[in-house]
Protein backbone atom coordinates (compact mmCIF):
# COMPACT_ATOMS: atom_id res chain seq x y z
CA UNK A 1 0.00 0.00 0.00
CA UNK A 2 2.79 2.18 0.28
CA UNK A 3 2.69 3.24 -3.42
CA UNK A 4 -0.85 4.36 -3.06
CA UNK A 5 -0.46 6.17 0.28
CA UNK A 6 2.42 7.99 -1.72
CA UNK A 7 0.06 9.16 -4.24
CA UNK A 8 -2.30 10.03 -2.75
CA UNK A 9 -0.95 12.25 -0.70
CA UNK A 10 1.04 13.99 -3.29
CA UNK A 11 21.56 -1.31 -9.73
CA UNK A 12 25.73 -3.46 -11.07
CA UNK A 13 28.18 -4.20 -8.70
CA UNK A 14 30.64 -2.44 -10.59
CA UNK A 15 28.69 0.78 -10.64
CA UNK A 16 28.78 3.70 -8.39
CA UNK A 17 26.47 4.34 -5.44
CA UNK A 18 23.36 6.06 -6.09
CA UNK A 19 22.93 9.47 -5.05
CA UNK A 20 21.34 10.95 -2.33
CA UNK A 21 17.55 12.23 -2.18
CA UNK A 22 16.73 14.53 0.46
CA UNK A 23 18.97 17.72 1.10
CA UNK A 24 18.90 17.16 4.77
CA UNK A 25 20.35 14.20 4.27
CA UNK A 26 23.10 15.08 1.80
CA UNK A 27 26.15 15.20 3.70
CA UNK A 28 25.33 11.63 5.38
CA UNK A 29 25.03 10.21 1.71
CA UNK A 30 27.99 11.80 1.09
CA UNK A 31 30.18 10.26 3.73
CA UNK A 32 28.46 6.92 3.65
CA UNK A 33 29.27 7.25 -0.47
CA UNK A 34 33.45 8.11 0.00
CA UNK A 35 33.68 5.20 2.21
CA UNK A 36 32.22 3.17 -0.06
CA UNK A 37 34.39 4.45 -2.87
CA UNK A 38 37.40 4.36 -0.77
CA UNK A 39 36.60 0.53 -0.28
CA UNK A 40 36.11 0.85 3.31
CA UNK A 41 32.46 -1.20 3.15
CA UNK A 42 32.10 -1.88 6.45
CA UNK A 43 32.28 1.84 7.75
CA UNK A 44 29.56 2.48 4.67
CA UNK A 45 27.04 -0.13 5.76
CA UNK A 46 26.94 1.56 9.55
CA UNK A 47 26.45 4.73 7.72
CA UNK A 48 24.25 3.84 5.44
CA UNK A 49 22.18 1.78 8.18
CA UNK A 50 22.67 5.99 10.14
CA UNK A 51 20.41 6.89 7.85
CA UNK A 52 17.70 4.03 7.64
CA UNK A 53 17.60 4.15 11.38
CA UNK A 54 16.59 7.73 11.22
CA UNK A 55 13.07 6.52 9.20
CA UNK A 56 14.51 7.54 5.94
CA UNK A 57 13.91 4.29 3.20
CA UNK A 58 14.45 4.72 -0.94
CA UNK A 59 15.50 2.59 -3.29
CA UNK A 60 18.85 4.24 -3.39
CA UNK A 61 19.78 3.70 0.11
CA UNK A 62 18.74 0.36 -0.24
CA UNK A 63 20.57 -0.71 -3.64
CA UNK A 64 23.65 1.23 -1.77
CA UNK A 65 23.49 -0.74 1.42
CA UNK A 66 23.33 -4.19 -1.27
CA UNK A 67 26.58 -3.15 -2.83
CA UNK A 68 28.24 -2.40 0.20
CA UNK A 69 27.29 -5.83 1.94
CA UNK A 70 27.67 -7.46 -1.40
CA UNK A 71 31.40 -6.23 -1.27
CA UNK A 72 31.50 -7.63 2.27
CA UNK A 73 30.93 -11.28 0.94
CA UNK A 74 27.57 -11.27 3.40
CA UNK A 75 25.57 -11.95 0.66
CA UNK A 76 22.24 -13.11 2.67
CA UNK A 77 22.12 -9.22 3.44
CA UNK A 78 23.05 -8.20 -0.15
CA UNK A 79 19.98 -10.07 -1.43
CA UNK A 80 17.77 -8.76 1.25
CA UNK A 81 18.64 -5.18 0.58
CA UNK A 82 18.44 -5.52 -3.14
CA UNK A 83 14.83 -6.88 -2.88
CA UNK A 84 14.04 -3.96 -1.28
CA UNK A 85 15.30 -1.81 -3.67
CA UNK A 86 13.27 -3.53 -6.37
CA UNK A 87 10.18 -2.53 -4.36
CA UNK A 88 10.93 0.49 -4.72
CA UNK A 89 12.65 0.40 -8.63
CA UNK A 90 11.28 -2.78 -9.98
CA UNK A 91 11.95 -1.36 -13.62
CA UNK A 92 15.70 -0.20 -12.67
CA UNK A 93 18.23 -2.46 -14.65
CA UNK A 94 21.09 -1.63 -12.17
CA UNK A 95 18.99 -3.57 -9.35
CA UNK A 96 17.82 -6.36 -11.11
CA UNK A 97 21.36 -7.24 -12.28
CA UNK A 98 23.28 -7.54 -8.74
CA UNK A 99 20.43 -9.19 -7.41
CA UNK A 100 20.64 -11.60 -10.13
CA UNK A 101 24.38 -11.80 -9.83
CA UNK A 102 24.36 -12.08 -6.00
CA UNK A 103 21.74 -15.25 -6.04
CA UNK A 104 24.18 -17.15 -8.74
CA UNK A 105 27.48 -16.45 -6.30
CA UNK A 106 25.13 -17.29 -3.41
CA UNK A 107 24.06 -20.48 -5.02
CA UNK A 108 20.11 -19.73 -4.89
CA UNK A 109 19.46 -18.93 -8.36
CA UNK A 110 16.40 -17.76 -9.16
CA UNK A 111 15.03 -17.94 -5.48
CA UNK A 112 11.46 -16.70 -6.27
CA UNK A 113 9.08 -17.83 -4.08
CA UNK A 114 6.32 -18.25 -6.06
CA UNK A 115 2.89 -16.99 -5.08
CA UNK A 116 -0.44 -18.99 -3.62
CA UNK A 117 -4.09 -18.67 -3.45
CA UNK A 118 -4.96 -14.65 -3.93
CA UNK A 119 -1.77 -13.93 -4.72
CA UNK A 120 -1.54 -16.13 -7.78
CA UNK A 121 -4.60 -15.03 -9.25
CA UNK A 122 -3.10 -11.51 -9.16
CA UNK A 123 0.81 -12.24 -9.76
CA UNK A 124 1.71 -9.61 -12.59
CA UNK A 125 -1.23 -7.31 -11.78
CA UNK A 126 -0.20 -3.66 -11.30
CA UNK A 127 -2.39 -1.97 -8.94
CA UNK A 128 -0.45 1.75 -9.71
CA UNK A 129 -1.85 0.86 -13.49
CA UNK A 130 -5.28 -0.29 -12.35
CA UNK A 131 -5.55 2.60 -10.29
CA UNK A 132 -4.49 5.33 -12.42
CA UNK A 133 -6.98 4.01 -15.68
CA UNK A 134 -9.68 3.60 -12.51
CA UNK A 135 -9.40 7.20 -12.55
CA UNK A 136 -9.17 8.02 -15.89
CA UNK A 137 -12.47 6.46 -16.59
CA UNK A 138 -14.41 7.91 -13.48
CA UNK A 139 -12.87 11.50 -14.88
CA UNK A 140 -14.00 10.75 -17.72
CA UNK A 141 -17.46 9.74 -17.11
CA UNK A 142 -17.99 12.81 -15.19
CA UNK A 143 -16.37 15.01 -17.58
CA UNK A 144 -19.21 13.96 -19.70
CA UNK A 145 -21.65 14.25 -17.19
CA UNK A 146 -20.57 17.91 -17.02
CA UNK A 147 -20.72 18.32 -20.31
CA UNK A 148 -23.93 17.71 -21.32
CA UNK A 149 -25.75 18.97 -18.34
CA UNK A 150 -27.57 21.90 -19.36
CA UNK A 151 -30.52 23.52 -17.58
CA UNK A 152 -33.46 21.39 -17.57
CA UNK A 153 -31.68 18.84 -18.22
CA UNK A 154 -31.10 15.87 -15.33
CA UNK A 155 -30.84 13.00 -16.98
CA UNK A 156 -27.47 13.11 -18.48
CA UNK A 157 -26.17 10.59 -15.62
CA UNK A 158 -28.56 7.99 -17.02
CA UNK A 159 -26.65 7.80 -20.45
CA UNK A 160 -24.22 4.82 -20.95
CA UNK A 161 -21.67 7.34 -21.76
CA UNK A 162 -21.91 8.44 -18.39
CA UNK A 163 -22.65 5.79 -15.77
CA UNK A 164 -20.41 3.11 -18.06
CA UNK A 165 -16.75 5.40 -17.18
CA UNK A 166 -18.32 6.07 -13.47
CA UNK A 167 -18.80 2.36 -12.95
CA UNK A 168 -15.85 0.72 -14.45
CA UNK A 169 -13.70 3.45 -12.91
CA UNK A 170 -14.92 2.87 -9.47
CA UNK A 171 -14.47 -1.16 -10.07
CA UNK A 172 -10.80 -0.72 -11.31
CA UNK A 173 -10.01 1.30 -8.38
CA UNK A 174 -11.72 -0.89 -5.85
CA UNK A 175 -9.79 -3.91 -7.95
CA UNK A 176 -6.53 -1.88 -7.26
CA UNK A 177 -6.94 -1.38 -3.61
CA UNK A 178 -7.32 -5.46 -3.42
CA UNK A 179 -4.90 -6.25 -5.25
CA UNK A 180 -2.22 -4.10 -3.59
CA UNK A 181 -3.90 -6.07 -0.47
CA UNK A 182 -3.41 -9.42 -1.46
CA UNK A 183 0.18 -9.01 -3.22
CA UNK A 184 1.28 -7.84 0.12
CA UNK A 185 -0.53 -10.21 2.48
CA UNK A 186 2.29 -12.75 2.99
CA UNK A 187 6.08 -11.36 4.25
CA UNK A 188 8.88 -12.56 2.91
CA UNK A 189 12.27 -12.96 4.48
CA UNK A 190 15.60 -13.75 3.46
CA UNK A 191 18.09 -16.16 4.85
CA UNK A 192 21.09 -13.65 6.48
CA UNK A 193 22.67 -16.14 8.54
CA UNK A 194 25.19 -18.54 6.68
CA UNK A 195 22.88 -21.14 6.95
CA UNK A 196 19.70 -21.87 8.94
CA UNK A 197 18.41 -25.25 10.20
CA UNK A 198 14.44 -25.84 9.13
CA UNK A 199 12.93 -27.61 11.99
CA UNK A 200 9.68 -29.59 12.37
CA UNK A 201 9.16 -27.80 15.74
CA UNK A 202 10.02 -23.88 17.25
CA UNK A 203 12.76 -25.92 19.35
CA UNK A 204 16.44 -26.53 19.27
CA UNK A 205 16.32 -30.08 19.69
CA UNK A 206 13.22 -30.10 17.46
CA UNK A 207 14.20 -32.43 14.26
CA UNK A 208 15.96 -30.72 11.40
CA UNK A 209 14.33 -31.24 7.92
CA UNK A 210 16.94 -29.71 5.81
CA UNK A 211 19.45 -26.63 6.43
CA UNK A 212 18.91 -23.47 4.26
CA UNK A 213 21.66 -21.69 2.67
CA UNK A 214 22.17 -17.95 2.77
CA UNK A 215 20.10 -15.71 0.81
CA UNK A 216 17.23 -18.45 0.78
CA UNK A 217 14.17 -16.49 0.21
CA UNK A 218 11.36 -17.78 2.47
CA UNK A 219 7.51 -16.75 3.58
CA UNK A 220 6.80 -15.65 6.65
CA UNK A 221 4.39 -17.46 9.08
CA UNK A 222 3.66 -17.34 13.09
CA UNK A 223 6.49 -16.33 15.51
CA UNK A 224 6.59 -18.20 18.98
CA UNK A 225 9.68 -16.95 21.25
CA UNK A 226 12.94 -16.65 19.14
CA UNK A 227 11.40 -18.99 16.41
CA UNK A 228 9.67 -17.84 13.00
CA UNK A 229 7.77 -20.08 11.05
CA UNK A 230 8.66 -19.93 7.08
CA UNK A 231 7.30 -21.85 3.74
CA UNK A 232 9.54 -22.60 1.49
CA UNK A 233 9.26 -22.09 -2.68
CA UNK A 234 8.48 -26.45 -2.59
CA UNK A 235 5.64 -25.72 -0.06
CA UNK A 236 7.56 -27.12 2.89
CA UNK A 237 7.11 -25.43 6.32
CA UNK A 238 8.95 -25.51 9.01
CA UNK A 239 10.65 -23.39 11.79
CA UNK A 240 14.22 -21.47 11.80
CA UNK A 241 16.37 -19.07 14.30
CA UNK A 242 14.12 -15.31 13.74
CA UNK A 243 17.59 -14.37 13.93
CA UNK A 244 18.89 -16.05 10.85
CA UNK A 245 16.20 -13.73 9.12
CA UNK A 246 15.67 -10.49 7.72
CA UNK A 247 12.45 -9.25 6.25
CA UNK A 248 11.87 -7.89 2.98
Amino acid sequence: MRWLLLLLGGLGLLGRPAPAQPDSLAHRFETANTAYAQGQYGRAVDAYQTILNTGHTSGALYYNLGNAYARLDQLGQAIRYYEKARRLRPSDPRVTHNLEQVRRQAGVYPGVLPPRGLQGLVQGWSPLALFLAGWLLLGSGLAVAVVWTTPGRTDSWRHPLVWGPVAGGLLLVVAALGTSAVQSQERRAIVVAKQAPLRAAPSPTAVADTTLPEGTMVGIGNHRARWTKVRLANGTVGWVPARALGDV
